[in-house]
């Protein structure tokens, strides 16, 4: 058994020091690029701003902006596919110490320095950078931006922040590596909001993985009434068949590449007329009541979508390895397919099914320009399903199809 509150100790009175080994030689030049800010002293920039902090007041990268087009920020990429940041302990360690420091070879990079690269990268250049291993640190940069709100502040709308709570660390890190299924929540008991801060849980590795998730599920709806567990319920059929309590989220299980971007601990429960918010219970046989309201049902949910993709439909439709844009379209035709009775669009399905593509999506920036691109891809997908029904065929062009794959529209929804 590990004394959980001894090791919050140790981690916030130590400084992390974390190798990771040598890297490539013209990687360590521009690398020290980056963290020294030579090609374009984006510190400078944000220490200008932070004289005066105020929400959201950082300007957006211009599009073509040159100081982006330097292999020294795909290196931030290559940086964070280090196996370190695939660590789920590491998120613990790195966010309760003093201080941190990033070691790659001999170049030494502070844990703070990185971070505001991360926010500044993430926030303002999105349009720009390639933000595929994103994911990976989700952790870790949600922890440091709400730790350090003076600086992230000024790249964030005041209405779109939030703590996280210790449920979206524990979901973030269904990416992240941990030898043993149940440190998914050991893991992580320190983080998150004040929400789960009474939660009474001693690590007890003498039970098996299925009852530290149960016993994690009950001790959180009883001590915080929060529903937003049922968030992050995912059951495939082996898990489904394993746990007796299907209303309790297996979090050693989930897609790979799955992350929520959208934190459910940012909204406020619903409420009746009179302000009642219902509170859960559970029974003696462990069954969990509650009281909500159906407001719409999903009549379509697509596979995920990968790099091996082939098509459902029975159009001849050749799918390029990769094609975003084929594979959308494919999605598209299904759910043509469905021709529901209870239809609320009418004529505006394609317009429907882009803006449902689009909910959700990471997006920071100008919304003018994101809805422009996405009409881009509904006149294309509105005349390609026309020649499809004209004569059974889809007239793909080489180019068209590398200028949509290519579009940042598709990269951010996607």
């Amino acid at each position: 058994m590990i004394d959980q509150a001894l090791y919050h100790s140790i981690y916030s009175a130590r400084n992390d020091s974390v190798t990771e080994g040598i890297p490539e030689d013209h990687l360590v030049s521009t690398f020290e690029s980056v963290s020294n800010g030579s090609d374009f002293d984006y510190r400078t920039a944000v220490e200008q701003y932070l004289s005066t902090p105020r929400w959201n007041i950082f300007p957006f990268v211009e599009e073509e902006a040159a100081h982006l087009r330097g292999p020294e920020w795909h290196l931030m990429n290559t940086f964070a596919q280090k196996e370190w940041f695939d660590r789920g302990w590491v998120v613990r360690e790195a966010s309760l110490a003093q201080k941190a420091v990033v070691l790659w070879g001999d170049t030494e990079l502070s844990w703070d320095t990185m971070h505001r690269i991360s926010l500044w990268t993430g926030r303002r250049a999105l349009k720009d950078l390639d933000m595929t291993q994103a994911v990976r640190i989700r952790c870790h940069f949600e922890a440091y931006r709400t730790q350090n709100q003076n600086f992230s502040s000024v790249f964030f709308q005041e209405v779109d922040w939030f703590e996280p709570s210790l449920l979206d660390y524990m979901g973030f890190a269904r990416t992240l590596r941990l030898k043993d299924p149940r440190d998914r929540i050991y893991a992580f008991l320190d983080l998150g909001s004040k929400l789960a801060h009474g939660l009474n849980i001693v690590p007890n590795y003498t039970d098996t993985p299925s009852k530290v998730f149960q016993d994690f599920a009950i001790n959180y709806i009883i001590t915080t009434k929060d529903m937003n567990l049922l968030y992050h319920v995912m059951h495939d059929e082996t898990s489904i068949k394993d746990i007796s309590m299907t209303w309790v989220p297996r979090w050693d299980s989930g897609p790979e590449n799955m992350v929520h971007f959208v934190s459910p601990s940012a909204y406020q429960p619903l409420r009746s007329r009179t302000g009642h918010v219902s509170n859960p219970a559970i029974s003696e046989d462990n069954a969990l009541h509650v009281q909500g309201l159906i407001f719409d049902t999903v009549c379509f949910t697509s596979s995920i979508l990968t790099g091996s993709y082939s098509t459902s439909t029975n159009v001849p439709l050749t799918i390029v390895s990769g094609s975003l844009t084929q594979m959308t379209f494919d999605v598209w035709l299904q759910v043509r397919a469905l021709k529901l009775s209870n239809n609320p669009y009418r004529g505006k399905l394609l317009e429907a099914f882009f803006d449902a593509l689009a909910t959700g999506s990471f997006y920071y920036g100008d919304l003018a320009t994101l809805r422009s691109k996405q009409w881009k891809f509904i006149d294309l997908f509105r005349r390609l399903t026309y020649q499809m029904d004209l004569t059974g065929y889809i007239p793909w062009d080489s180019v068209d199809l590398s200028n949509f794959d290519s579009s940042s529209f598709l990269r951010q929804v996607a």
